[in-house]
């Protein structure tokens, strides 16, 4: 008995006398570059309570749309990088990579890194409601017979002579009109002495005025009559002007009757004939 007491008591001062050769283990550390101050106090702790880490880490914590992105630089190259929701999630997946990358293959298929999405497309612009009432948008459309103002009249006089009377408007622009007008009548002693007017022709200037459902116009010319007649009298040329004043009542769109005083005066003789016309015209 006594013998096996001292061989057990020898094994064991011997054990106690031998050097221990097990390594002791180095601390985890990490560096954390950028980061949160709040986000990089939580990933330190996690990283001082891990008893044991593989390699070692440099950490970038960057805020981002869903939450915290990491990107994490190994001592062999290898850049890891993920979106958290929070730095207890950041800590955690830190520890991870830095123990075991069995765990990081794990979470690349099972949790992809989330893009973050494109953002939509600006609506286009346009004016506020209250810039588009204040200056609304007006097209006005004008037919184009509506800016055809020239007119073709064709009607009889009658007074101190008894004839025919047409006229025709050539150029028109806004209120005003140049035209010709012609003349047919009979003897007027009065305007010419001896003879027969056998026609003349006269250039005009009228002014239009539109007067509710009428036309008021005035009009001034200067021109030529050519008389005969009498073998002993005297004939030719002799040089005429006219004015007349109108009202034109219209018949729809195109035709129209117009009617007046006419007034004639012989230049050299300074005669003067009044008489009334009426006749019918033609948009033209």
């Amino acid at each position: 008995m006594r013998a096996a007491v001292g061989i057990v008591a020898a094994l064991a001062a011997t054990a106690h006398g031998q050097p221990v050769t097990r390594p002791s283990q180095v601390p985890c550390t990490v560096q954390v570059l950028e980061g949160p101050e709040a986000v990089r106090a939580e990933i330190e702790r996690w990283v001082r309570a891990e008893p044991r880490c593989e390699r070692e880490l440099v950490v970038r914590v960057t805020p981002s749309r869903g939450g915290l992105r990491l990107v994490a630089t190994g001592t062999d190259g290898r850049v890891r990088e993920r979106v958290v929701p929070d730095a207890q999630s950041a800590a955690v997946l830190v520890v991870s990579w830095m123990a075991d990358d069995s765990i990081d293959d794990a979470l690349d298929e099972a949790t992809p890194v989330q893009a973050a999405p494109t953002p939509p497309p600006p609506p286009p612009l346009s004016p506020p409601s209250s810039v588009r009432e204040l200056a609304p948008e007006v097209r006005v459309r004008v037919p184009a017979r509506m800016l055809q103002r020239r007119w073709l009249s064709f009607g009889a006089s009658a007074g101190t002579a008894f004839g025919l009377h047409g006229q025709l408007d050539l150029f028109s622009r806004g209120a005003w009109t140049l035209g010709v007008a012609g003349d047919l009548r009979e003897a007027d002693d009065r305007m010419h002495r001896g003879g027969d007017v056998a026609g003349g022709a006269t250039a005009f200037l009228a002014y239009t005025q539109r007067v509710g459902p009428i036309d008021l116009r005035a009009q001034l010319g200067i021109g030529a009559a050519m008389r005969g007649g009498d073998p002993m009298s005297r004939s030719g040329v002799e040089p005429t002007a006219q004015a007349g004043l109108f009202v034109r009542a219209h018949l729809g769109d195109d035709w129209g009757v117009l009617a007046g005083p006419l007034v004639d005066a012989d230049l050299d003789s300074r005669a003067i004939g009044i008489s009334g016309y009426a006749g019918l015209e033609r948009r033209w």
